[in-house]
């Protein structure tokens, strides 16, 4: 593949998704992510590919994406990659496991708390979502696998798995790991977890998304999809404030951890109030200027909300906004 194609596609990429560019020549680029750094240099004959990661899984995830980017363009460069570090080419991808259902409580009027048993060894703060693979009903399981190139084979057709992704609320090497699903109408992981058995096997895929950390005073918004987020968000120290949009507001009864530098605020959804986009817009164009601005909710409204902060010229790195669901 020629560099100069590869170098345009890279930078396209890096802009779309406001990564760090930290070297860009006619014979190398060098792009860094919340997972590690990405280099690409031009040799005589080839293009190299260097990727430098903290952590197993993260390096696999970056793997993923670099084979995903590559293989929408040029997909024969992707079958004959091959890696150096040794990779192994069968079983389960690093960045998967498989756990099993250990319980589901009922937390509130519309979250279910479930808890799995496992290996939760790569779940810290530096990333606190996963995938929840969910194998269709009435058919033995189909994992994913690695594939020669690094790459996931995953599932197909009637065997693909649902991945809906959520927030790690605890985990701990003899307790598990927890997290809190909200129940929405049509939702099939409420319909899983409340109908399956304990010791049901299920796929979790990860660590990823952002971590817990957040520089200088908090401005956060969150509506139900992102309650769990928040509530790590509280729970590592952020001072600031942060308001929530729920049916009902706080009477939907989702259980925060006390919050003595965090003030909470609550909107009811069925009020009819201005939306959480509208608020987090205003709460923007007020904040001071070390303010970290924190959005998680409904795609539309986290788009908005990306282009007006990017508008405001403040730093990058201040803030956090993600689409929750669509």
């Amino acid at each position: 593949m020629p560099f100069v194609d590869l170098r345009r596609l890279v930078l396209i990429d890096a802009a779309a998704h406001e990564l760090a560019v930290c070297r860009d020549s006619a014979d190398e680029v060098t792009v860094g992510t919340a997972y590690g750094d990405l280099s690409f240099r031009s040799g005589p004959t080839d293009v190299r590919i260097s990727i430098n990661a903290p952590r197993p899984d993260f390096l696999y995830t970056l793997k993923e994406s670099l084979l995903r980017q590559i293989g929408a363009t040029w997909p024969e460069q992707t079958r004959n990659l091959r890696w150096s570090d040794g990779t192994p080419s069968s079983g389960l991808p690093p960045n998967v496991r498989l756990m099993t259902l250990a319980g589901v409580e009922r937390l509130s009027r519309d979250f279910l708390r479930v808890l799995l048993m496992g290996d939760v060894s790569g779940f810290t703060d530096e990333a606190i979502h996963f995938r929840l693979g969910l194998p269709p009903e009435g058919r033995p399981p189909e994992w994913p696998q690695l594939a020669e190139n690094g790459g996931t084979i995953w599932p197909k057709g009637e065997a693909a798995l649902h991945l809906p992704a959520y927030t790690i609320r605890h985990a701990d090497p003899n307790l598990g790991l927890s997290f809190d699903l909200f129940e929405h109408e049509g939702g099939r992981a409420a319909e899983w977890a409340r109908t399956a058995s304990p010791g049901t096997e299920v796929a979790v895929i990860g660590p990823g998304g952002g971590g817990c950390q957040v520089d200088g005073p908090l401005l956060g918004f969150a509506d139900e999809t992102a309650l769990p987020a928040i509530a790590r968000l509280i729970e590592a120290g952020s001072r600031g404030e942060v308001t929530l949009l729920a049916s009902g507001g706080a009477v939907c009864g989702y259980p925060l951890p006390p919050s003595p530098h965090c003030r909470v605020r609550w909107l009811d959804r069925s009020a009819g109030t201005a939306s959480l986009k509208d608020h987090a817009l205003e709460g923007l164009e007020a904040a001071p200027p070390d303010t970290f601005l924190w959005f998680a909710g409904e795609q539309s409204a986290a788009r908005a909300v990306r282009q007006a902060f990017k508008a405001s010229g403040r730093p990058r790195d201040a803030c956090y906004i993600s689409a929750y669901w669509s």
